[in-house]
């Protein structure tokens, strides 16, 4: 028996679940964040279109009691690419192509199972699949040859600008129905909201001009769609809303969205920071730092939450508070380039040199 293997996938042993996941098999289930899994009786994969949603979820795994390497090999699970095989060597596992008429589909086995039945996920279809598209847009990393058209049945459409024919993505992470799928798209397109912030620094004015139409032209009418379902009056939708009008249109827009997530999700550190950010930059000093003492004991391993901290505590004139801050920043990261540049504007040099 195999399970298939598309986009980015993680494979985990099923002995490990039942053996190491907290509650067992019907735990792991119930957990998965999409609706991608399918299973053998060997093996358990779950699929994702980013990098970073399949490293999310391998350490979710790990804090279940699913360890993923021992020297530099998969130990009871390793995450697969369609295209390039498992990230590590992984000797219980084989990633071959399964055949079946026109079909040519990537498949992962046990090692030396001689089964070649194929298990995918409930409800998928092989004509809307990557495996069939053959072509796969990372939507985070599209080139100048690729533009984004519109979402059609649970599928992206792109057109090719080399061939001048549309070319689609099947998504799957996304149905189209259900609060697990709409919460994942929601994550989607929140991390893409902060990668692509963090470019705007550093390009130029047609290429900020261009990132901004992606805010406004893809990702905030993706949010709109998805907040017809029955997550629009979730804590991560508000959260959602409000992270991609701070992007457009400035924080007074986007702070009421943020003080809903935080009354129905208290406790939540990104939207803390969110919150103490909106607050300082709008000129309100004691609730900014209320929300940044909140995030800092929330999770005081997080370099930048003791940056913000330091910030709303200097605004406050609290500067020896403001040097403390800094000083838990640097020693949980001290190459740090915003602590480091904090450390200048609040007394002239690097704390971490003295």
């Amino acid at each position: 028996m195999a399970v298939l293997i598309e986009a980015i996938s993680v494979v985990v042993l099923r002995s490990a679940i039942n053996r190491f996941y907290t509650g067992g098999w019907s735990a792991f289930v119930d957990d998965c964040p999409n609706e991608t899994l399918c299973f053998d009786d060997y093996l358990a994969r779950v699929g994702f279109m980013a990098p970073a949603d399949a490293d999310a979820f391998v350490t979710r795994l790990a804090n279940r009691g699913i360890r993923s390497n021992a020297n530099s090999q998969a130990c009871n699970l390793v995450v697969v690419d369609q295209v390039k095989g498992p990230t590590r060597s992984c000797p219980w596992l084989c990633v071959r192509v399964y055949e079946r008429g026109d079909m040519k589909i990537v498949c992962a086995a046990l090692a030396n199972a001689k089964d070649t039945r194929l298990e995918v996920p409930e409800g998928w279809k092989y004509d809307a699949s990557i495996s069939k598209l053959g072509r796969r847009f990372d939507k985070g990393h599209l080139d100048d040859t690729v533009k984004f058209l519109r979402r059609e049945d649970g599928v992206d459409l792109y057109l090719d600008l080399v061939t001048g024919k549309p070319a689609g993505a099947a998504r799957v992470l996304v149905d189209g129905a259900g609060v697990k799928s709409q919460r994942l798209e929601l994550n989607d397109i929140c991390q893409e909201a902060r990668r692509l912030e963090k470019l705007l620094p550093m390009v130029d004015v047609t290429e900020t001009a261009r990132i901004l139409h992606r805010f406004a032209d893809e990702l905030l009418p993706r949010m709109l769609d998805v907040l017809k379902g029955e997550c629009k009056e979730s804590a991560l939708a508000y959260y959602t809303k409000g992270l991609l009008l701070r992007i457009l249109d400035g924080d007074v827009e986007a702070l009421e969205q943020f003080v809903k997530a935080n009354e129905l999700e208290g406790g939540n550190i990104t939207t803390v920071l969110e919150l103490a950010q909106c607050q300082q930059r709008l000129g309100n000093a004691d609730k900014a730092l209320k929300y940044a003492r909140e995030a800092a004991q929330l999770d005081p391993l997080r370099s930048d939450a003791w940056c913000v901290l330091a910030t709303a505590e200097n605004a406050s004139g609290n500067h020896d508070e403001a040097r403390k801050a800094i000083d838990e920043a640097l020693l949980l990261d001290p190459h740090n380039p915003v602590c480091l540049k904090l450390c200048d504007q609040f007394v002239g040099k690097s704390f971490g040199n003295e």
